[in-house]
């Protein structure tokens, strides 16, 4: 029996002893006691992993990349904002410099323009004295132009329109004759306020008038006043403006200055608004020089001798009056 045990007990031992050698066979640390060393992948695994390890450096290089670009593009953005900033200023400074300039030059006009109407006043002359700018004439070589005074051959043969032309016009575009000033005062929509303007003069003494006009006759008087300082201009005379002496007279004027005036009629144009005188011996000087009346009235007889010959205007030429009697057409 013993015996038996004996021998049990020893294939026991060689079955575990086996059994304990198999496995450090397969993996010595069981026994050691040691960590399992790292299992090495084959060439395939690592060929699999690789592009996992290198995806991060890629998706780097681009942030950076895009980091790049964002900046450069924030530095573009600046540099336009900044740009745009200077020119603004730079525009906003020529607009005030140009406003200041602007305002002296306005400065200097005003102060001349006062200085001349002081003088006129002084003078005994009223209406608006402004500084007129003169057009150049310039001849196809370059030399300025200046025409010789021509005037007309005959006042009576130039302007040979007699009252009943007058009066046909002035019934055809006038208003219906006023007749007082009181009324006068309600016609306005029909006409036009002629006693402020820079070409003509309006007479001080104008006592038996009004200064109304139809628009077509206020048309008139200041195309007259700018083609006789036109041709002034070119013939190289000091500018001088025109002197109107009589405008829009009512009823009751008529009948004051027939009383004076043996040529005033009951029948007078001037009833109409269609109708004015423009003085021929009398003239305001804008400049400084003034020149014989008598040039003045040869150069102002061309011109209404133009419009005349244009259907414009009828002309008379009063001699006691000293006037030119016109009536728009």
């Amino acid at each position: 029996m013993r015996k038996l045990k004996k021998e049990i007990f020893i294939g026991l031992a060689t079955i575990i002893v086996c059994s304990l050698g198999m496995v450090r066979c397969i993996n010595p640390a069981v026994i050691d006691g040691t960590k399992p060393k790292t299992v090495k992948t084959t060439p395939k695994k690592q060929a699999e992993k690789q592009p996992k390890k290198e995806t991060p450096k890629i998706d780097k290089q681009q942030q950076k990349a895009q980091k790049q670009q964002q900046k450069a593009e924030k530095q573009q953005q600046k540099e336009k904002e900044k740009a745009e900033k200077k020119a603004a200023k730079e525009k906003q400074k020529a607009e005030k410099q140009a406003e200041k300039q602007q305002r002296k030059t306005n400065k200097q006009s005003t102060s001349t323009t006062t200085r001349e109407g002081t003088r006129n006043q002084q003078d005994g002359k009223v209406g608006l004295q402004s500084l007129y700018t003169p057009p150049t004439f310039i001849a196809p070589d370059g030399t300025p132009l200046k025409h010789p005074i021509y005037s007309v051959n005959s006042y009576a043969a130039a302007f040979p329109d007699l009252q009943d032309a007058h009066l046909s016009a002035a019934t055809k575009w006038g208003v219906t004759p006023v007749r007082d000033r009181q009324q006068a005062e309600m016609r306005k929509t029909e006409l036009v306020y002629v006693g402020a303007n820079p070409y003509f003069t309006i007479d001080k003494d104008m006592n038996y008038s009004i200064p109304y006009l139809v628009p077509r006759a206020s048309d008139l008087l200041q195309k007259i006043s700018r083609n006789f300082l036109d041709s002034l201009t070119i013939k190289g005379i000091p500018l001088h403006s025109l002197i109107v002496t009589s405008v829009l007279r009512t009823e009751n004027d008529v009948q004051r200055l027939r009383r004076f005036n043996t040529n005033a009629t009951q029948a007078s144009c001037h009833r109409y608004g269609t109708t004015f005188d423009i003085s021929y011996n009398r003239y305001n000087p804008i400049t400084q020089t003034t020149v014989r009346n008598d040039s003045l009235k040869w150069v102002l007889s061309e011109v209404l001798r133009d419009l005349r010959a244009m259907e414009l205007c009828y002309v008379k030429h009063e001699v006691k009056q000293g006037c030119f009697h016109i009536t728009v057409r």
